[in-house]
């Protein structure tokens, strides 16, 4: 079973987080552990990527001839491959495949691996290159995002955490696991906390059997009555006390995005219809679907803007022409959306899809435009779509 005491898995965890890339010789990795190594190949956290071919270096592979640490060159003689000495002042070294043979790890990999073992649904694009999402766990009734983080320095390791909350908006909290680095500094640990990001490393939150997750690592996440206190504390502060906004879940189990519409109302609400048939009895508005300004729940970000401009000129095609001249901020909103769509209806489709990058971005559900009066939702929860 795999599980996070594997001491060759921690070796190359302990060198991904710095070097993402790296790649790891055979030899090298089952001096470790031969059985870990066979583990890890047989789970497909280690993939054969290539051998050193002719005329390339290696680490000399018996420092004891040589008296020092050196690179030697790579030789195919006679169908046998050699380390040959630069200067000729060393016997050639005969290679087995183990010398030459190089593997990269996984990381997503091991990622579903932590997900099957945890039960964990949902996933989520568009996160940075040393970022990873894991999935998400309903805790005290509110939803949880799990990162894995792989962190490198203190500045990266402070920005990258600072963001996270507008990198993934729709979430009452979010968990990042690392596994090792220990570079964040208090001041903005606490600052994290505030904004419901909290931060550990591997060795704190893995159980001994597999990649289980610890059920201590949970009890970071307030109850709904811890919540109250909090704010009654603030109050009592002088602070204003934060809007609790009560976002909608559907659970749309079966469904996929042709079923589903979005229809925008005069009243700047938008109404949902699964296969026809309206959710709920009344619209939504912007904030109940998680596209609010963060500081400012009552103002409706971009990307709620973007949608409605498309229902109120329903091509099926994303292409405003105001975005056209700035690329990186349009695939920016549509990440954004992408995520949230995903998050709310609970399919793991993408709603916006693309086949190449010269054509426009598609909508693969409805989006329409009417002319209805309609109340704001009164109903809390996940809401079940499902027969």
């Amino acid at each position: 079973m795999l599980s996070f005491t594997n001491k060759l898995l921690q070796h190359i965890l302990e060198t991904v987080e710095v070097l993402p890339d790296c790649l790891f010789r055979e030899r090298g990795l089952k001096q470790i552990s031969t059985d870990a190594f066979n583990l890890l190949c047989k789970e497909k956290l280690l993939e054969f990527h290539q051998y050193n071919p002719d005329g390339s270096n290696i680490p000399c592979p018996d420092q004891a001839i040589c008296g020092e640490t050196c690179d030697r060159i790579v030789r195919k003689i006679k169908g046998r491959f050699e380390a040959v000495c630069p200067d000729s002042s060393s016997s050639p070294i005969a290679l087995s495949q183990e010398d030459i043979n190089k593997y990269s790890f996984d990381i997503k990999a091991f990622i579903e691996v932590i997900r099957n073992d945890n039960n964990l649904a949902g996933n989520y694009e568009g996160l940075d290159d040393r970022l990873y999402f894991i999935g998400t766990k309903e805790i005290n009734r509110r939803i949880v995002g799990l990162v894995i983080a792989l962190f490198n320095n203190k500045k990266t390791a402070g920005s990258l955490l600072l963001n996270i909350p507008q990198i993934l908006p729709d979430y009452h909290a979010i968990i990042v696991l690392s596994p090792y680095f220990n570079g964040i500094l208090q001041p903005i640990l606490k600052t994290l906390s505030n904004k419901r990001v909290y931060f550990n490393n591997f060795n704190t939150v893995f159980s001994d059997k597999g990649l289980t997750l610890n059920s201590n690592l949970f009890s970071i996440i307030p109850s709904k009555k811890e919540k109250q206190v909090l704010a009654t504390s603030r109050i009592a502060k002088g602070e204003q006390p934060t809007k609790e906004i009560n976002q909608i879940r559907i659970r749309s189990k079966g469904k996929t995005w042709s079923d589903i519409e979005l229809s925008f109302t005069k009243q700047n609400r938008v109404l949902i219809y699964i296969n026809g048939k309206n959710t709920f009895s009344r619209s939504i508005t912007h904030e109940r679907l998680n596209l609010h300004d963060g500081s400012s729940p009552d103002k409706p970000i971009e990307e709620w803007n973007i949608l409605r401009e498309l229902a109120e000129n329903p091509t099926g095609v994303f292409s405003l022409a105001r975005l056209k001249s700035n690329r990186p901020l349009l695939e920016k909103y549509v990440s954004n959306l992408r995520g949230i769509l995903k998050n709310i209806f609970q399919i793991k489709d993408n709603p916006i899809p693309k086949k190449k990058r010269t054509q426009p971005y598609q909508f693969a559900f409805k989006l329409s435009s009417q002319k209805e009066a309609v109340k704001d939702l009164d109903s809390t929860g996940y809401i079940s779509t499902s027969e």
